[in-house]
């Protein structure tokens, strides 16, 4: 059976892929997308300070959360809802989000909100974050950072 595999990949190649060619730079976008969906549940740290952020202080359904994520011009779920999800139920996992379930409308919806270590999380990024912007502040006024 090899045999014929041998045999058949070279009779693609040579007959079916004899004029196609990528440049380097679609082989670099090809490789990158294939690293990014072997770690799909790697997250880009800003939006989820976003989400959380969103949720500081209230509880939201995953929709509204999305919703006004949009608002804030992230678009990260825009018809991609599936991941969001997929980022609260990790978040819920790693004991960053809470969950609730009410009912509404006589429907069931599950309602997150930051736990308390959620709340640490936040807190930290903006005590390091009104850091960075004091040290810019002295660079821009003229003083030495």
């Amino acid at each position: 059976m090899e045999d014929r595999l041998k045999g058949l990949k070279k009779a693609l190649k040579h007959n079916v892929f004899h004029n196609v060619s990528f440049s380097e730079e679609r082989r670099q976008a090809v490789k990158e997308t294939i690293q990014a969906e072997k770690d799909p549940f790697k997250w880009d740290e800003t939006t989820v300070l976003v989400l959380l952020n969103t949720i500081n202080d209230r509880s939201l359904t995953g929709f509204q959360i999305a919703e006004n994520m949009s608002e804030k011009d992230d678009h990260t779920f825009k018809d991609q809802e599936g991941r969001l999800y997929t980022l609260l139920h990790r978040l819920e996992q790693k004991r960053i989000l809470r969950s609730e379930w009410k009912i509404e409308d006589d429907k069931n919806r599950k309602y997150y909100s930051l736990s308390s270590i959620g709340k640490r999380i936040l807190a930290s990024k903006a005590k390091e974050e009104s850091g960075k912007s004091f040290v810019l502040k002295e660079v821009l006024e003229g003083g030495s950072a």
